[in-house]
């Protein structure tokens, strides 16, 4: 009874640093998103909503094979114009609309560091934006949007920087959340990432 305890309280402590990173936008090292993700669910403060952008990427070379799996790459942020948007959707039907477009990545490698008022990505390059999947993250109906895109890189890059749009043309359009990669990997022309972009909202219930 008592190693019980004492293993939920060690348990109920690292929970709690693991989404206190999450937090501060860290992404905590060797740890799952699965396991971010049911961290920040179970350390929510009391009647507070939260929003978080879960980013996961892997890359590929030019003949398809996967090279690095990078697994959870960024936390954070969402941008104040994207929670502005949503706000807006309530009022107005073409709000409404432009929220079913934040289906497209892009990515960057500036590496100035993120802010929720970020507009465009510091430096966009690498290849055109893409238009990916658009589905729940775990089944219908859950708390998670999810889109998933393969960027193919038309010059050799280092991929500092990820963002998710509502247009496919290039230094236009609303940012949703701009993401910096943790571990950025270097890829040569031809060479593909695979962006998984989760966006999580997270109810005071």
């Amino acid at each position: 009874m008592l190693q019980n305890y004492i293993e939920k309280k060690v348990r109920n402590r690292q929970l709690r640093k693991i989404a206190e990173q999450a937090r501060n936008g860290i992404v905590p090292k060797g740890v799952s998103k699965d396991e971010v993700m049911d961290a920040l669910k179970l350390t929510r403060p009391r009647a507070a909503t939260e929003i978080f952008g879960f980013l996961t990427t892997r890359v590929f070379n030019s003949e398809g094979k996967m090279v690095d799996d990078y697994r959870l790459q960024s936390v954070k942020k969402v941008t104040t114009p994207f929670v502005k948007l949503l706000a807006d959707a309530f009022c107005s039907s073409t709000a409404a609309t432009l929220i079913s477009r934040f289906i497209v990545h892009a990515a960057g490698d500036g590496s100035t560091a993120e802010a929720s008022g970020d507009l465009l990505l510091i430096r966009e390059m690498g290849g055109p934006r893409v238009s990916g999947s658009q589905t729940h993250g775990a089944v219908a109906g859950s708390n998670v949007y999810k889109t998933v895109k393969t960027w193919g890189a038309l010059t050799a890059m280092t991929v500092i920087e990820h963002g998710i749009f509502d247009t496919t043309t290039t230094s236009a359009g609303n940012l949703l959340d701009r993401s910096l990669v943790t571990t950025p990997p270097t890829v040569a022309s031809g060479d593909e990432v695979e962006f998984t972009y989760e966006l999580t909202i997270n109810s005071e219930t």
